[in-house]
């Protein structure tokens, strides 16, 4: 099969040799045979192309890192947001190679440049968080979850993740009441559920926590994930 993707996509760039796409395709193609200068020669077309093509650019800075290549990743971020001052996802991507270099206070710088281009976008404040954790700075890795928070209206992998982090420090309650506002505003969430449930019924031994822990997991039967399985058991 990859070879026959391989052939597939260089017939689709011999047809459409100026289009973006099939650049990426023919890079895809050559990294799934494991030729990966090949593939990053495609990708650094398919961006030269369209500095804003989005997946470009992510599969071009995502097989330097895999050749340990960071300096490469961030001369090419450099070059795209030149071109394309406005391109969230660049700086994002910046803040990521930067952040595996632990070069902390220019990845925050990067995540922050990302946020002001985008501010709805939960993705960059997830990994500002990140860094501050990386320094060993909870306080303030809550501070950019609460901020994303409010910023993209309330976004659900932000709340898990604060949440998480609140009982990372202990502080059970908070992490609880994290999950009960969840539920409030997206009671379908099956993961919110699972680990409200879960808290419950390690932190918790009054009857109503363990009532309520039990009506939770209810949503969990006809599930086929192992850990809500797990719950479910408890």
């Amino acid at each position: 099969y990859r070879a026959a993707s391989l052939i597939t996509a260089k017939l689709i760039q011999k047809d459409f040799p100026n289009d973006t796409a099939s650049a990426y395709l023919l890079g895809i193609a050559y990294q799934g045979n494991k030729q990966f200068k090949a593939a990053i020669g495609e990708f650094q077309q398919a961006v030269e192309k369209n500095p804003t093509a989005t997946a470009s650019l992510t599969a071009l800075v995502k097989a330097f890192l895999a050749l340990g290549r960071p300096d490469d990743a961030l001369k090419w971020l450099n070059r795209v947001v030149q071109r394309a001052p406005g391109h969230a996802v660049a700086y994002n991507l910046k803040g990521e190679v930067l952040l595996s270099r632990k070069k902390f206070d220019q990845s925050i710088q990067a995540f922050r440049k990302a946020i002001d281009i985008q501010p709805k976008w939960d993705i960059p404040y997830s990994e500002l968080a990140e860094v501050y954790l990386a320094k060993k700075d909870a306080d303030d890795a809550m501070r950019a979850y609460e901020e994303g928070i409010k910023a993209t209206g309330y976004a659900q992998r932000l709340v898990l993740n604060l949440a998480a982090l609140y009982e990372a420090r202990g502080d059970h309650d908070s992490a609880i009441a994290q999950y009960d506002e969840l539920i409030d505003k997206y009671p379908s969430s099956m993961e919110a559920a699972n680990n409200l449930a879960m808290m419950l019924v390690t932190y918790k031994s009054d009857k109503p926590s363990l009532v309520r822990a039990k009506d939770l997991v209810r949503r969990l039967e006809n599930s086929t994930n192992p850990a809500y399985l797990d719950t479910l058991g408890w």
